[in-house]
C-alpha cells in the first residue's frame, strides 16, 4: 500500500498548484526569451527549470535524474524549438514536464519543486531524513548551505564558525530560518524560500539516487554558487574513498 499512498500524496500536492489563489507560478510570467530544443536532452528538464525559477523570480529545488550526464546524446541536427516567452511559470513547467514524464513538479509554499518521479515516490530517499533542529539567524546563503551539507553528510548540524563570503550581493545577503525539526528536503526548501532569490540543485555522478553519488549546490539568481560533493565513504578495510571518483578498485 505504501506506493499508492505516496503517489496520492503527490497528486494532492500537484493539484494545490492551480487551486491556491496566491500561487506564484500561476501569477508570474516568463518575460525573457527561453527556448528548449525538442526532443529534450536527458538533462534538459533541470536546466530549463532553473531558468524558469530565475526569470520568474521564484525560489526552487531541482533534482536531476541519476546519471543523466552519462547518457547525454548529441543534439539532433533537425531538433525543433519551443519558446516559453509569455507563459506563466505554471504553464511553462507543465509544458516542460510534458516533454519528459520522468519528472514531476509542484509548488510548495512559494517554492518550485522539480524532482524525478521515482524520488517523489521513494519514502526512504535520503532527503527525507529528519534533522532534529534546523535553523539560524542572519546567515548568508553560504552559511546556510554549509549547514545543509552537514545534514546530508550525517554529522551534527551547527552554525558555521567561519564566515563564508560568496561573490555577489544576493549571495552575501543575510537571512534567517526559524529553528524546527524537519526533513533535509524541507530544510533546503526553507533556505531558498527565506532567501527569496535562489534555488538548490541535486545531481548524481552515477545512475542510483544514493547519497554517496550526490552533489548538492545552491545558486543565487545573480550567480553565486556554493555546495559540495558526496561524503567520504569507507571500503571493507576502512580505507576512505570517494564513490564519484572511484575506478571500482577497493
Amino acid at each position: 500500500m505504501r506506493p499508492v499512498f505516496v503517489t496520492w500524496s503527490f497528486i494532492v500536492i500537484a493539484a494545490a498548484v492551480s487551486l491556491r489563489a496566491d500561487s506564484l507560478t500561476a501569477s508570474r510570467t516568463i518575460a525573457e526569451q527561453l527556448i528548449a530544443s525538442v526532443p529534450l536532452a536527458p538533462c534538459g528538464v533541470p536546466a530549463i527549470a532553473a531558468r524558469i525559477s530565475e526569470i520568474a523570480g521564484i525560489p526552487a529545488g531541482i533534482e536531476f535524474i541519476p546519471g543523466c550526464r552519462q547518457t547525454q546524446p548529441p543534439r539532433p541536427r533537425n531538433a525543433e524549438e519551443m519558446s516559453f516567452l509569455g507563459l506563466t511559470a505554471e504553464e511553462a513547467l507543465d509544458r516542460l514536464i510534458g516533454m519528459d514524464p520522468r519528472y514531476r513538479w509542484a509548488e510548495t509554499d512559494g517554492v518550485i519543486l522539480v524532482r524525478p518521479l521515482e524520488a517523489w515516490q521513494d519514502a526512504h530517499h535520503f532527503l527525507n531524513a529528519t534533522i532534529s533542529s534546523f535553523g539560524f539567524d542572519d546567515l548568508n546563503i553560504g552559511g546556510a548551505v554549509s549547514m545543509l551539507l552537514q545534514a546530508l553528510r550525517g554529522v551534527p548540524v551547527t552554525v558555521p564558525s567561519l564566515a563564508i563570503s560568496p561573490r555577489t550581493d544576493q549571495g552575501n545577503r543575510p537571512f534567517s530560518v526559524k529553528s524546527r525539526t524537519t526533513s533535509i528536503l524541507e530544510a533546503a526548501n526553507a533556505v531558498v524560500r527565506a532567501h527569496g532569490s535562489s534555488y538548490w540543485m541535486l545531481t548524481y555522478c552515477k545512475p542510483e539516487h544514493r547519497i554517496e553519488n550526490a552533489t548538492f549546490m545552491a545558486y543565487t539568481f545573480d550567480r553565486s554558487g556554493l555546495g559540495g560533493g558526496p561524503p567520504v565513504s569507507r571500503d571493507q578495510n576502512g580505507r576512505p574513498y570517494n564513490a564519484c571518483h572511484s575506478t571500482g578498485r577497493r
